[in-house]
């Protein structure tokens, strides 16, 4: 396969540690497979990763030892490994100095990279802050940038001391600027490179947001705004299998994506009987074998839950519909990536179903960069 000069300028550099937040779709899991056989790295190499990329990783890198999120405390892993790859590595990025937020994956990566200090490390992703500043502090913790005990000089700079009338002490919470400052922080310690830098004309990405009609909502004085927010969402989902069916018309492939997995059931068994479709969420197996089988056939469905969208390739697909969306901006961002991959640039077209105030409101949040939150959202 032909190296890009990001690829060359990085797998020829001293990068013994590092992280690359390349935009999605710009070749980062290949590189880092090129990485991991130079020199002694290629020995005893382990990679970490999302579940819906291990057959790609068992076929690309044979001799690695591969585990995920749901797996890495609770199997033993390898001792003494030569290189630790860490794709989609946000999400083994949870805050590791904040008892309440850590999790058992990151814990457990933590341990893993700390009593392992011979082994390099190569960490991967194209977002590499979830929902708080301390996703960043945890990635250059993990990539030996900056130390353990470096997270009260980090909180200083993106928390401050808060009283909120709804919490019933002072609360450690990010600064109105943090985003801009942490950009700030990602430029300093990871390697960028944009899809845009790569080549010279970029095939055209079209957007389109299709309205469709707003539901009668069923108010609940009794419930929660998270509650009725969450329920009113699930009833703007009603129908929508006959607008994709006449957006598809003109699409041999189309990429389906869905939040609901009720409605992921509903709608499999409606599209199925126009054409073959496919279906990629947490319960798939395998994984690597649906990709495989979709990207073969001629014309075709594959239904994504939102939230599953990262580590895989549809060369093959240009159209992708959002019939409902994940609440989070990253798992928006890595969905777009897979019909947008620099290998096969092409004209590829989102198409966005709003039906009713909750559709159109995670879809203004995504775009302005943040995360949809139900709670929080008001009328």
């Amino acid at each position: 396969m032909k190296l890009y000069p990001h690829q060359k300028e990085f797998l020829e550099s001293e990068n013994n540690n590092a992280i690359l937040t390349w935009e999605a779709g710009t070749g980062k899991t290949f590189t880092a497979k090129l990485w991991m056989e130079q020199g002694e790295r290629n020995r005893n190499p382990v990679v970490f990763g999302p579940k819906q990329i291990e057959g790609d990783i068992r076929e690309a890198m044979p001799k690695a030892f591969f585990s995920t999120p749901q797996r890495i405390y609770r199997e033993a892993l390898p001792e003494n490994p030569s290189a630790i790859f860490v794709d989609e590595a946000d999400m083994f990025a949870s805050p590791l100095f904040v008892a309440k937020s850590r999790s058992k994956c990151s814990e457990a990566m933590y341990n893993y990279i700390m009593d392992n200090p011979d082994a390099d490390v190569l960490l991967a992703t194209a977002t590499p802050v979830r929902s708080t500043p301390w996703n960043m502090h945890t990635l250059l913790v993990y990539a030996r940038m900056v130390k353990g005990d470096s997270w009260k000089r980090y909180r200083e700079k993106f928390f401050s001391l808060q009283h909120m009338p709804y919490l019933p002490r002072p609360a450690w919470l990010p600064i109105p600027t943090w985003r801009k400052d942490m950009q700030r922080l990602i430029n300093k310690y990871t390697r960028i490179t944009l899809m845009s830098e790569l080549v010279d004309i970029l095939p055209p990405e079209t957007h389109e947001i299709i309205k469709l009609k707003t539901p009668n909502y069923e108010v609940n004085e009794e419930w929660e705004p998270a509650t009725q927010n969450a329920a009113d969402h699930r009833l703007e989902q009603d129908k929508k299998d006959k607008e994709i069916t006449k957006i598809s018309k003109g699409y041999r492939k189309v990429v389906v994506v869905v939040h609901f997995r009720e409605q992921i059931d509903e709608l499999h068994k409606k599209l199925s009987k126009e054409r073959e479709t496919f279906v990629l969420d947490g319960r798939t197996k395998d994984v690597h074998a649906v990709i495989k089988d979709a990207e073969a056939s001629p014309e075709c469905y594959i239904i994504i839950q939102a939230s599953v969208g990262a580590g895989f390739d549809l060369h093959t697909f240009a159209c992708m519909i959002f019939a409902s969306r994940s609440y989070s901006v990253r798992n928006y961002v890595q969905m777009k990536a897979r019909i947008r991959r620099i290998s096969s640039l092409k004209p590829v077209i989102y198409y966005y179903l709003h039906a009713g105030r909750i559709d159109t409101a995670i879809y203004k949040n995504n775009e302005a960069g943040l995360d949809f939150v139900p709670s929080e959202y008001m009328k």
